[in-house]
């Protein structure tokens, strides 16, 4: 995850933004590399419209400097509808919704006494480019992560 030589303060506050950010929606969101296991959990497909549910979506960033990296929340103030092709801005950022991924949650999955994701729920994420998605690539990116959301096409 975070790669410190010193543990700084500094070092300490980016690994728990990092954790805190992307393990749990990654536990959640990203495929498992057998398929098999994919189909019996979630369900990922590509979406052209989506709309957002009780102001669940925040749009989030990484910058990688050269000697640190920073994570954060940009902000909560979206469209309520997102299609392909739009450009959303918060605050001072802004991305072109190019890829708008949806991850229906088939089965409910638990991470110890943490649920991740009830069976029924439909998340999404909008990005720019595929290399937008969140992974644990430390890299410049922008998205919108949304906890609720339904797919209007």
């Amino acid at each position: 995850m975070a790669r410190c030589s010193t543990k700084t303060l500094l070092c300490l506050l980016r690994a728990a933004i990092i954790a805190a950010l992307l393990v749990p929606l990654r536990a959640a969101l990203v495929a498992p590399a057998d398929a098999q296991a994919q189909t019996l959990k979630t369900r990922e497909y590509k979406a052209a419209a989506i709309q957002i549910l009780e102001n669940s979506g925040t749009m989030h960033y990484h910058k990688n400097y050269w000697i640190t990296f920073v994570s954060g929340v940009v902000g909560k103030e979206l469209p309520v509808v997102i299609k392909l092709g739009d450009t959303v801005t918060v605050k001072d950022r802004s991305i072109r919704a190019n890829i708008i991924q949806v991850t229906e949650i088939l089965e409910t999955m638990k991470w110890g006494n943490q649920v991740l994701g009830q069976a029924g729920d439909v998340h999404c994420v909008v990005v720019e480019r595929p290399e937008d998605i969140p992974s644990d690539v430390e890299r410049n990116r922008v998205w919108i992560n949304i906890l609720k959301c339904r797919v209007l096409q």
